[in-house]
């Protein structure tokens, strides 16, 4: 029988070791990544290096102590070193490390609430799903246990926790979407009646699901009423007119409309919500329903829909609602900064930097044509910008005449 040297024991272990820390590594780098995707949701940002010149606009897909990748609108990466970024800039990635080090750290707490989800006690148990909620997170095998507690506890209180939990911190397929709609909004759901008493954590919750969520919460938005109807034909069209005496309805409509807001950049979305306020149009000045119309402020800068179009909607509730008016202007400037991360990211490739005759950058922007002796450009505030063709570089004057020739006013 061949001798085994002590050599090769010890070699072959460190390279299972290496192995199998290998494998950890990555298992923790994709879940690093996932948890990334779920923290940034989509938001643009603006990268500018040290002497305050921009270098790029996109989503950041990873990150490290030292580099940061991001994505820009033609789905290109770009990576960068932290170290020559702008000061914001590195604190942003700071802040971006320090929210995935709490995020992780929040996934170590969810799995110390295994033992009260384990629990004999209902009351530890509803506890423990309420405080997977609150942390926004769970162990991948904590999740299958909430459906189990949903579909089958016998304490209705504990399914119910169970239920918004599992639609908070699922994966969004479909097959979850129906089990969350079939259990809690319909009719002969056995969570029907708990999900109708207290329905605004279940409607925030099915809106994780986005675009696949708006039939639903269109429904609740026409009808006020938490009753989902698979069949579409029997869905209800219009929005109906709700009772002023009717507060559940109400508050049922202004939830599904808050639901709705978090389906961001979605046309469905925003027509569904113009259509609920061209209906309270003709209803409102019966209740004082504030809350109604606060929600769909929130939703509309939430899709990006533009202050002045904003404005003109709430246009006939100045003079009886001020303070709700004046709660939609508030709401320019994000509504602003919207319309220019939609912008940017489908346009923030085809900008560059133009120089003055000194040959120093002093502009930023998406040139569009020349007319009368100037330039016209979107600025990064996405603001239609003329300047003169005389103040730029002899290399940009070329640029920019190979692009459009210079037009004269005749």
């Amino acid at each position: 029988m061949p001798r085994i040297s002590l050599v090769r024991v010890v070699l072959f272990v460190s390279c299972m070791l290496s192995l199998f820390a290998s494998n950890a590594a990555y298992s923790q780098d994709e879940r690093s990544n996932r948890d990334l995707a779920r923290l940034i949701d989509d938001q643009l940002h603006e990268f500018f290096d040290r002497k305050g010149m921009i270098v790029g606009v996109g989503r950041v897909a990873e990150i490290s102590n030292k580099q940061v990748l991001y994505v820009d609108g033609l789905d290109k990466e770009h990576i960068h070193d932290t170290r020559d970024l702008s000061k914001p800039d590195q604190a942003y990635c700071r802040n971006l490390l320090k929210q995935l080090g709490a995020i992780e750290q929040s996934r170590k707490s969810a799995k110390k609430i295994e033992k009260q989800l384990l629990s004999s006690k209902t009351k530890s148990q509803i506890r423990a799903c309420i405080q997977l909620r609150e942390l926004g997170i769970a162990a991948s095998e904590q999740v299958p246990l909430l459906h189990d507690m949903a579909f089958n506890s016998i304490d209705p209180q504990l399914a119910y926790e169970a239920l918004i939990s599992f639609a908070c911190l699922c994966e969004t397929s479909n097959q979850n979407l129906e089990f969350v709609l079939d259990h809690g909004a319909t009719l002969n759901g056995r969570l029907y009646s708990q999900v109708s008493s207290n329905p605004r954590d279940f409607l925030i919750a099915v809106s994780r699901w986005k675009e696949d969520s708006i039939p639903f919460l269109k429904q609740v938005a026409f009808t006020g009423e938490i009753v989902w109807d698979s069949n579409e034909e029997n869905r209800q069209k219009t929005p109906v007119g709700l009772s002023t005496t009717n507060a559940r309805k109400n508050l049922n409509r202004q939830h599904a409309c808050e639901g709705l807001g978090n389906v961001v950049r979605s046309r469905k979305s925003k027509q569904v919500l113009q259509a609920v306020l061209v209906k309270a149009n003709t209803k409102i000045n019966n209740r004082n329903d504030e809350g109604t119309l606060k929600a769909i402020i929130y939703a509309l800068g939430n899709q990006g829909q533009s202050s002045v179009e904003v404005l003109g909607s709430f246009k006939p509730f100045e003079t009886k609602f001020p303070q709700v008016v004046k709660s939609a202007k508030a709401n320019l400037a994000y509504q602003s900064k919207i319309s220019r991360e939609t912008f940017l990211l489908v346009h923030g490739s085809k900008m560059r930097h133009f120089r003055d005759k000194r040959n120093e950058v002093f502009f930023w922007g998406r040139l569009l044509s020349t007319e009368n002796g100037n330039v016209m450009f979107y600025d990064r505030e996405v603001k239609r910008v003329a300047i003169p063709i005389a103040q730029f570089s002899k290399a940009d004057q070329e640029f920019i005449f190979s692009k459009f020739p210079l037009k004269e006013d005749r």
